[in-house]
């Protein structure tokens, strides 16, 4: 176990390191950014359950409004991990669902965008419809941050 004087330096460090990558806004109401990280750093400062990304609903160490994605992850897998990350955070802030069934939900609009890339807006349009009726704007917003962090804004 390293001392906690160590582990405020290694995660200042961590803080300094970080790489901002892009945001999410969707009213006044969710202002994410998103950052790569070394995820080798995070598990080093005794943070062992990170793996691969999260944000503060999750890591309540993690500074607030912000997502981390492990920088090792491949630039062409990125989009799929941020919208994973993005996805749960909105179903935990918004339904009040646990951990465990938002990363479930986030898991499975994941999978589909995975295998249909080009059915984004129907995909998204779905996830909007199952968990926010009344956030239908909410959909538009999802759209155009899968848009440009996939190029194709």
């Amino acid at each position: 176990m390293i001392s906690i004087d160590r582990q405020l330096r290694n995660f200042h460090l961590l803080l300094e390191s970080k790489k901002h990558t892009y945001d999410f806004k969707y009213k006044d109401e969710v202002n994410l950014s998103f950052y790569l990280v070394d995820g080798g750093k995070v598990r080093n400062n005794d943070e062992a359950e990170f793996i691969g990304g999260g944000h503060h609903l999750v890591y309540k160490w993690m500074p607030d409004n912000e997502v981390w994605l492990e920088e090792t992850f491949p630039k062409d897998e990125r989009v799929f991990f941020s919208m994973h990350e993005l996805l749960e955070y909105l179903t935990m802030k918004y339904d009040k669902y646990s951990y465990d069934k938002s990363h479930d939900i986030a898991n499975h609009y994941e999978g589909l965008l995975r295998q249909n890339p080009d059915h984004y807006k129907a995909i998204i349009k779905s996830y909007v419809d199952d968990d926010f009726n009344d956030k239908e704007d909410l959909k538009d917003v999802i759209i155009e941050f899968w848009e440009k962090i996939n190029g194709n804004d």
